[in-house]
């Protein structure tokens, strides 16, 4: 009664008194309709979702007072197709749905709205209303704000526009506007734009009605027909004609108001959300477009209302929409769709409001995840897990929600999680509490494991047990509990870990706490390993994911982690520690230093940041410097670990304060790999982060919180960019650190066009040709990028194609430094790649001595996801070093390679060669970064190889003969992204995409041996399994009905071979592999094994409990997305015939058939532009559709059992020849090699229906092929090589019974070969198999005087005559070997053309410069033998017939038909198709015509047949063919590509003629006509290390009667020309091995005792004699000697060709080591008096020049420098190179280390001198070891030394050098 009293009094009060839209003593009445959909609306209408059936009451209650009651609610859920769509449409199978009336009195519970002008101040709602509740009641009022006059204007655009219109009454009014507000709503506080259509009077009819009414025809429904109150007449939107009619007056003003709500730019927007790892290139969660273009989301409300003005009208109807949409491109988006209309259908007088009980006053309308604060962390055992507070039931709170008011200085924070209650997480929609969750996690845990061990062995792989899923909710629900919940668990679970299945239970658990990433799952995890509960491996893998899981990086757990690193519980395991200060570091990065990343990717809009770039610098980081420091003082081999762990670890942190750091490591460590590893960690210093905080983004304080980043363009470009410059311009420095500081200067965001031309003019003036080929060929591939991805990759581009014109080309092989970009992008996916490879070249080896590797991928466009799946880097000094190191632990040096001929220690004494030996430290390390966040990294050296290797014998080796058991497992969540905010309704809404991966192999492996080392076996019984998925889905939320309408698409791979394995290496070198396919501990293998499967499943899904995957039945009603009614089914048996083994193809699609063929996977491969780019992107599938596909094998359909492979032969260099002849007594064997044939090879493969035993069963070797044990199949391939003048070799492919004739043919002389005749002859084949034969013969007669075994052929005897190849290949096929009727003939030739001739001769660049060599006398100048190997020699026109009998196989015929059709459709855009030549060729014959331009940029090839004429013209070649061809007649194919690759250096040469020298480095000078050293022998090259017994020699060096000695370990090989002048004559050499006078050729030399190969001696067919060794080759002349050295030489030979180091700086050293100023100098350095006894003591070296030489090695080892101080005032001792010098220089024993006075500055002093001089590393040199010393100074105490300054001494502490080497 009161309350109606009231309401009475205020209507007697007025009438005109109104709220906008309502008017004071009226209740409004409107029928509400709404839907809500989920579903992938690109493939299919079909939809999980919710349609809401209500009545709202509006009463005004007062001017600004709106009571609003929900009345009568209904509801109806749909899971299937609805036909005319999602807004439309009408449901099938609805099916209504009850609330219980606990939750239904909370929906349809009175609220009262406090209006101002359309603007919402507050609401009053029941005071028991649980959060869900109230969040929908925001829902509820946020849907009638329309602030029509702009109360909270932000834009007014033009507001107060009137009218112009010419008749009088009509003028000035208002009309059509725009403008943008920020409106306070559920989602926050957001920017709404408005637009409003104003039309005039209301007058009926109008047109208005009729062009603009949805989904109504006038003139089929009469107006006073229609009834707005049926409620079956839902289609998206109610009529709205009657309602015009009845509530409108005829002048009332018609509005259409549109009104849509900008999600980008929002004050406190309520959105939980987490990504992992950090994705999120631009853009905020939750905005319009988030990820890109990935997601989608749109808010848009139409009005349409009737009034005299914008301040008084009515509202006749509302339309809300809402729609998210996410997925890569169109094709594969998933959908939530959301409508809500408001129809009014009545205006009555004011009826008595329901009161609100027990009000509670809320001014906040933001959605909120918590309630209030003190029930955040507490539950009971009845209450559900602490989750998003709308689904916990929260009774007995205050009357008045206490919410601080939202300002942008203060913004709504939640209270930060602590370390033993769970977080905030999203809503979770089942019906267990607490101890219900708990036992849930022990079965499915239970079930991970049955389902990974598969006891029954059954055909169910793990995607159809969902196994990947089990192992998501595991870790989903371990996020709602707390730290005593988890422990629990652990106890109940993983204490256990004995048995095979208690250690699945154990690391599936563990896996999925560490991914749960909640604070209580991480403290957990850290108690374990602070209790020694878990460690090793394990521990170093779950410290590695801890940046990838952790959800809320608190100061709490931050501290926890901290303490970890620093406890001495992780001190006893390297590799532990490592990788914890690794984590930990990266963790401080992203949750504290890097704004953008940790205010992307943790839920910082609800918790504010966790920590900041302050506390790091006060908390944290002087812990890593005070390491540092201490490290860079200590000299311990083992240090060098940490040194590099704690320098990534800073580089990690990305703090600015360590810059002064990493710039004391630079000036004071030597070693280079230390150094390198100091510029890198200046990787997150280089590109500024401030400029992503503009005064525009400052505007709002949005989802992902803006913060002001430390990382300022002042910082990088006035403290970063200056030490990476000075760095890389530092000739003196080593070029391992000057490369990596180049590499960070060119991702720099401070390096602008002008540092790019500064790196570019650098090129003209290298000091290294590392340095130089780094920067060139790193512009030259930035350049050449096509469709860069990034912006930052834009920017490369663009400055690099500025400068590359600057750059001096360089043209070096591959073996030099160098960075490759590669990157491509596919508009149709929005996707894209970038790959960035680089490597540095080793002086030591063709092997880099460092190799980096960083892949990205950016999905969604230029501001959506990117994401590095793998980064590393392999860095060693050296890499070759390291290797060989590690193989001579195991491969001891054999006789041959130890043992040095006498005459190598008498050249070392006569010349006083100092030694080369490398004594720097062997070192390395190996960095591995998975997803930018997971880190590992290894170092290696000496001592620790030596340590594997003691392991592996000691420990591994017993083990292993024992038998290994193997049980590992992992699982890792590689990608995670969800979020959660508010749907129209007041539900949430929540996406996530996860990529769980999982791996596992368990089984056993074991050793058995059999007369020692003879015959072992390795045998194995495994069973590994991978598994990745990838799930994407969005869901709404229901609550009080406790249901999740969900759509999505997983995508899932499964691969797996469980096996039992035998490697034999047996007796007779006969290799044989053994495979059963079987599962573990199966005695018969009798069970089905799925090999493959591929999953792809789309889904809509009505769900009541989340807590169970998808494939469980208790989990809801989920249902696939179909198109097709039948959906394609095909289902393929094969093998069977062919191996015995019976494999199933099986699949289930929705494609069409067509869809199917290899016409569309062809369409798909298109798009991708090149094949690199779809080895990279082409798992890209272009669809959501369903598909299974499986690939089974079925064993007990299978009559093999094993599948036996066995390799057997001999190579020339192994195998002695019965026809060789007598050898020569003495300490060399030799061997006459005549043209027999030289390699042979045999594969078989045998099927056999015996398995292998398990390996549990057995013991000693297994012998799968057993005399008389039948076969199920035979294959043979044979395959023969004769290495004559003319090369010819067979290539037989022979299945079934012809298998028996094959092998009665093998030679008996070789074991292996008897053995596997044995094999095959002694086995019937009790299978039906095809029998079939093919052999293929090949002849290839090659110029006697053009042949490919001559190690030097010259430019012009090449061109001297026409080159032309012939070539016959016959193909026969049979069923048997000794008959096979059908038969291709191929005859032709291989030519050089005229045009070749020419180029090669005269007209390109190579051979014009060949010739001015080739005038000054040096016909071997490394240019000529370019120009002879790969020009002269050049065979680029190929011209055969091919002649073929009819009966040719049918499968031949399909296989040329494929190859045409490939042709045709790759090259169509070149082709020239003739069907009806004038000219026919005849049947049973083609002919086929190919040419390369002499410049190899262009191919066209002609191809006759019977049925036309078909040509390929001017085919724009590729690098790769450019590669491949022309072939060449002197070389082969590997050898053409290894010489076009790696260029000069694939292998390094030096050549002399004449006066001319050119040195392996491809340096060429002359050493004068006339005779300075006459009498004496000069060394040409030696290894200088004494680790590779080699030298070779040259006496008479002037003339062109050069006699050279080549000695190879202890033999000694001396080639003497004969008497006449002109010694080009084949015979016309006298050639001695060890004395011994050698006439026929070729001969072998080999070992006497061991018959090891040592090298070859033959006779050059246009003159001369060559050798051929292993680590050398030599051909002479007697005019030229051209010496071949191997990769192991390279920097370790000395002698006048050079050192081999790749650089040709300091090329000319004599055997002191020591530069020389000419090569006269260098030749005669290298001058000694004869070996032989006959001539010794005729060596003479002129005086002058032996004087010279003496003074160049003196001054080299003995130099001099003195440092004046300058005492003028106005001399500035920064500026002045004076004071740059050294004082007082003394040397020590070489020319690297010296000792000097040496300047430096100081903190708080002016420079200082060093009193007395110190050992230093002179330039070129660094330090191998170094020492920690005092040093006294004397230090100036102002900052300039002026006249009146003055100076004390101090003592400092210095890292100094103890022995330095050239770097």
């Amino acid at each position: 009664m009161k309350a109606t009293f009231c309401l009475v009094a205020l209507c007697l009060i007025g009438w005109a008194a109104s709220e906008h839209a309502f008017k004071v003593g009226k209740t409004y009445t409107y029928e509400v309709r709404g839907r809500l959909a989920n579903g992938l609306t690109e493939i299919a209408t079909q939809y999980a979702g919710l349609e809401i059936h209500y009545k709202v009451l509006l009463t005004v209650t007062g001017p600004n007072v709106v009571n609003f009651k929900p009345t009568d609610m209904k509801f109806f859920e749909v899971n299937d197709v609805i036909k005319g769509g999602w807004k439309e449409g009408e449901l099938p199978n609805e099916r209504p749905v009850e609330v219980a009336q606990e939750f239904r009195q909370y929906i349809e519970s009175p609220m009262d709205i406090v209006f101002n002008k359309g603007v919402i101040e507050s609401i009053k709602v029941q005071g028991d209303l649980p959060t869900w509740a109230i969040n929908i009641k925001k829902a509820q009022a946020s849907n009638f704000i329309l602030d029509t006059t702009g109360v909270n204007l932000t834009l007014e655009g033009n507001l107060n526009r009137k009218t112009d219109h010419e008749l009088p009454e009509e003028r000035n009014m208002e009309s059509g506007f725009f403008y943008q507000t920020l409106e306070k709503t559920v989602y926050g506080e957001c920017e709404t734009y408005y637009t409003v259509s104003q039309n005039g009077a209301f007058n009926e009819p109008m047109p208005f009605h009729q062009n603009h009414q949805a989904g109504v025809k006038l003139q089929d429904v009469p107006l006073n027909n229609v009834h707005v109150t049926d409620e079956k007449e839902f289609v998206g939107e109610l009529p709205w004609h009657t309602t015009f009619h009845k509530f409108c007056n005829e002048k009332d003003q018609v509005y259409e108001i549109i009104k849509t709500v900008n999600f980008t730019a929002c004050k406190n927007k309520p959105v939980l959300s987490y990504v992992a790892p950090s994705m999120i290139i631009d853009g905020r969660t939750g905005d319009n477009n988030f990820a890109g273009s990935i997601g989608i989301r749109i808010h848009v409300s139409r009005i349409l209302a009737c009034g005299q003005n914008r301040e008084e009208f009515t509202i006749l109807k509302m339309r809300h929409e809402e729609q998210v949409k996410v997925g890569l491109h169109l094709e594969k988006k998933i959908m939530t769709g959301a409508i809500l209309n408001f129809t009014l259908v009545q205006i009555t007088d004011v009826v008595a409001p329901v009161l609100v009980k027990d009000p509670k006053v809320i001014t906040n309308l933001v959605y909120n995840f918590v309630l209030n604060q003190e029930n955040l962390h507490h539950k009971t055992e009845e209450e559900l897990p602490q989750m998003d507070a709308s689904y916990m039931m929260n009774y007995g709170v205050d009357s008045v929600e206490e919410v601080k008011p939202i300002t942008e200085d203060e913004p709504v924070v939640l209270p930060k999680p602590t370390l033993n209650e769970a977080p905030v997480n999203s809503m979770l929609i089942t019906p267990l509490k607490v101890d219900g969750l708990k036992k849930r996690v022990v079965v499915l845990v239970r079930e991970i494991g049955q389902d990974i061990l598969n006891k029954n062995h059954d055909d169910h792989c793990l995607a159809e047990k969902g196994t990947l899923s089990k192992m998501s909710i595991v870790s989903k629900i371990l996020r709602y509990l707390s730290y005593n919940d988890i422990q629990e668990l652990y106890t109940q679970i993983a204490m256990k870990h004995q048995t095979d299945e208690e250690k699945i239970f154990r690391r599936t658990f563990l896996d999925c706490v560490a991914v749960a990433g909640t604070n209580p799952n991480i403290k957990f995890l850290f108690d374990l390993i602070m209790k020694k509960e878990i460690t090793g491996e394990i521990v170093s893998e779950i410290l590695m994911s801890i940046p990838m899981y952790i959800r809320t990086p608190t100061q709490e757990i931050l501290n926890e982690y901290f303490k970890l690193v620093q406890s001495e519980v992780l001190r006893g395991n390297k590799q532990v520690l490592t990788t914890a200060i690794l984590s930990f570091s990266t963790v401080l990065y992203e949750a504290c230093i890097n704004t953008h990343i940790f205010s992307t990717r943790f839920p910082v809009a609800l918790y504010g940041k966790f920590c900041d770039a302050q506390t790091v610098e006060q908390e944290y980081l002087p812990y890593f410097i005070k390491e540092l420091e201490r490290l860079i003082r200590s000299d311990a081999k083992e240090d060098t670990h940490w040194k590099l762990v704690y320098l990534t670890a800073v580089g990690n942190i990305g703090h600015p304060v360590i810059v002064p750091v990493i710039q004391r490591y630079l000036d004071n460590v030597q070693t280079p790999i230390v150094k390198t590893r100091a510029v890198f960690a200046l990787k997150h210093l280089i590109i500024a982060r401030s400029n992503l905080h503009t005064e525009e983004n400052k505007k709002f304080v949005v989802v992902d919180r803006q913060y002001e980043d430390i990382l300022t363009n002042k910082v990088v470009k006035g403290k970063v960019l200056p030490i990476l410059l000075s760095v890389a311009f530092d000739k003196g420095e080593h070029p391992d650190v000057r490369m990596a500081a180049i590499t960070l200067i060119f991702h720099s965001s401070a390096a602008d066009i002008t540092v790019y031309q500064q790196l570019a003019y650098m090129t003209w003036f290298p000091a290294s040709n590392q340095v130089h080929s780094f920067i060139y060929h790193s512009i030259k591939s930035m350049a050449a990028l096509e469709r860069p991805v990034h912006p930052v990759h834009y920017r490369l581009q663009n400055l690099a194609r500025q400068v590359l014109t600057l750059c001096k080309p360089i043209t070096i092989g591959y073996q030099s430094s160098r960075t490759i970009f590669n990157g491509d992008y596919i508009t149709e996916f929005l996707t894209g790649y970038f790959s960035h490879f680089e490597y540095y070249g080793s002086k030591d080896s063709i092997v880099p001595n460092m190799i980096y590797y960083r892949q990205f991928f950016q999905f969604g466009g230029e501001h959506g996801l990117g994401s590095t799946p793998v980064e590393f880097r392999i860095h060693g000094n050296t890499l070759q070093k390291l290797f060989t190191h590690f193989v001579e632990q195991f491969f001891i040096p054999t006789t041959a390679q130890r043992e040095a001929h006498d005459d190598l220690a008498k050249i070392h004494d006569l010349l006083s060669i100092k030694d080369r030996k490398q004594q720097e430290n062997i070192e390395g390390y190996f960095y591995l970064k998975i997803r930018n966040e997971m880190e590992r990294f290894i170092t290696v050296n000496k001592e620790v190889i030596e340590q594997y290797t003691k392991d592996i014998m000691n420990e591994l080796l017993p083990k292993l003969r024992q038998g290994l058991p193997i049980n590992y497992q992992k699982t890792l969540r590689l990608a995670e992204y969800t979020m959660e905010f508010p749907t129209i309704f007041g539900f949430p809404l929540n996406y996530k995409h996860r990529m769980p991966v999982h791996f596992n192999i368990r089984g056993n492996l074991k050793w058995a041996t059999e007369e020692t080392l003879k015959d072992f076996q390795i045998q194995a019984e495994l069973h590994p399994t991978y598994t990745w998925k990838t799930h994407d889905k969005l869901s709404v939320k229901v609550p009080f009905l406790n249901k999740k309408f969900e759509t999505g698409f997983q995508n899932q791979v499964v691969v797996q071979f469980p096996f039992r394995a035998l490697i034999r290496m047996a007796p007779r070198k006969q290799v044989t592999v053994a495979i059963t396919p079987t599962h573990i501990h199966e005695q018969t293998p009798n069970t089905p094994i799925r090999l493959f499967t591929v999953h792809r499943v789309p889904y809509t899904a009505v769900i009541v409990d989340e807590c169970w995957p998808l494939v469980h039945t208790e989990v809801g009603q989920v249902k696939v997305v179909k198109t097709l009614e039948t959906l394609y089914q095909n289902e393929k048996r094969f093998g069977e015939n062919k191996f015995g083994l019976s494999f199933l193809l099986h699949e289930e699609t929705d494609y069409i058939v067509e869809k199917e063929g290899m016409n569309s996977w062809f369409n798909f491969w298109t798009k991708f532009h090149n094949i690199r780019t779809f080895a990279h992107l082409g798992w890209l599938a272009p669809s959501t559709k369903y598909a299974k596909r499986s690939l089974t094998i079925d064993m007990a359909k299978s009559q093999t059992k094993t599948f036996v492979v066995v390799v057997g032969g001999k190579w020339w260099k192994d195998q002695k020849n019965v026809h060789d002849v007598e050898l020569i007594k003495t300490e060399t064997t030799e061997e006459h090699v005549a043209g027999t044939v030289e390699h042979v090879l045999v594969v078989a493969l045998i099927g056999k229906k015996t398995p292998i035993k398990p390996l549990t069963t057995t013991t000693g070797i297994q012998k799968i092929l057993i005399k008389g044990v039948p076969s199920t199949f035979h294959y043979l391939a044979h395959f023969e090589y004769v290495k004559a003048v003319h090369g010819k070799f067979n290539l037989r492919l022979v299945a079934g019974e012809p298998c028996k004739e094959a092998v009665a043919k093998f030679p008996t002389n070789i074991p292996s070969l008897v053995a596997i005749r044995e094999y095959i002859m002694d086995s019937r084949v009790e299978v039906q198999q095809l029998a079939k034969c093919v052999e293929i013969q090949a002849k290839l007669e090659v110029p006697t005087w053009a042949n490919p075994q001559e190690l030097v052929i010259l430019r012009k005897r090449l061109l001297a005559q026409e080159l032309v190849l012939n070539k016959n290949v016959e193909i026969k096929f049979g069923n048997t070997c000794n008959q096979m009727p059908q038969q291709i003939k191929i005859k032709g030739a291989w030519k050089r053309s005229q045009k070749m001739t020419e180029w090669a001769r005269e007209k390109s660049p190579e051979a014009k410069r060949c010739i001015e060599d080739e005038k000054k006398g040096f016909q071997v100048s490394p240019i000529c033998l370019k120009v002879s190997e790969q020009q002269a020699a050049a065979l680029n026109l190929g011209e055969f017939e091919i002649d073929y009998t009819e009966n040719i196989p049918v499968w031949f015929k399909n296989i040329t038909y494929k190859v045409e059709d490939l042709l045709k459709a790759t090259l169509y855009t070149y082709m020239q198709h003739n069907r009806f030549p004038e000219q026919q060729i005849g049947n049973l014959k083609m002919k086929v015509h190919f040419e390369m331009t002499p410049n190899k940029e262009y191919i066209t090839l002609h191809i006759v047949k019977p049925t036309g004429h078909i040509e390929f013209r001017n085919i724009k070649t590729a690098v790769w063919a450019q590669k491949l061809f022309p072939l060449t007649a002197t070389q082969s194919l590997w050898e053409n590509v290894k010489d076009r690759s790696l260029r000069f250096y694939s292998e390094q040469s030096c050549t002399l003629e004449g006066k001319f020298v050119s040195t392996f480095d491809n340096v060429t000078y002359t050493f004068g006509e006339k005779d300075l050293t006459p009498g004496c022998t000069h060394l040409l090259a030696k290894d200088c290390t004494s680790k590779y017994p080699m030298a070779v020699h040259v006496n008479n060096i002037h003339t062109e009667r050069k006699a050279v000695t080549v000695i190879v370990g202890k033999t000694k090989i001396i080639i003497t020309p004969g008497s006449t002048v002109m010694n080009v004559r084949r015979g016309n050499f006298k050639v001695q091995v060890n004395e011994q006078v050698v006439t026929d050729f070729p001969k072998v030399i080999r070992h006497p005792q061991t018959n090891e190969f040592i090298c070859v001696i033959e006779e050059m067919i246009n003159g001369g004699i060559q050798v051929r060794g292993k680590y050398i080759k030599v051909a002479t002349d007697g005019a030229r000697v051209v010496l071949y050295g191997h990769n192991l030489l390279k920097n370790k030979v000395c002698g006048i060709c050079g050192n081999a180091d790749y650089e040709k700086n300091a090329e000319y050293r004599s055997p002191k080591n020591c530069p020389l100023s000419t090569g006269s100098l260098l030749v005669a350095s290298y001058a000694f008096d004869t070996l032989n006894t006959e001539g010794r003591g005729q060596c003479k070296v002129l005086p002058e020049i032996k004087a010279l030489i003496e003074k160049e090695n003196a001054d080299c080892l003995k130099s001099t420098q003195n440092l004046h101080i300058i005492k003028n005032t106005n001399v500035d001792i920064d500026s002045s190179e004076e004071y740059n010098k050294f004082e007082n220089v003394e040397t020590t024993d070489d020319d690297c280390n010296i000792r000097q006075r040496i300047t430096k500055r100081f903190p708080g002093v002016g420079p200082c001198y060093s009193e007395k001089p110190v050992r230093q590393c002179a330039p070129g040199c660094y330090a191998q070891s170094t020492v920690e010393k005092e040093v006294k100074f004397q230090c100036y105490t102002t900052s300039r030394p002026t006249p009146f300054a003055q100076y004390i001494t101090k003592q400092f502490t210095l890292e100094l050098p103890t022995l330095c080497v050239r770097a």
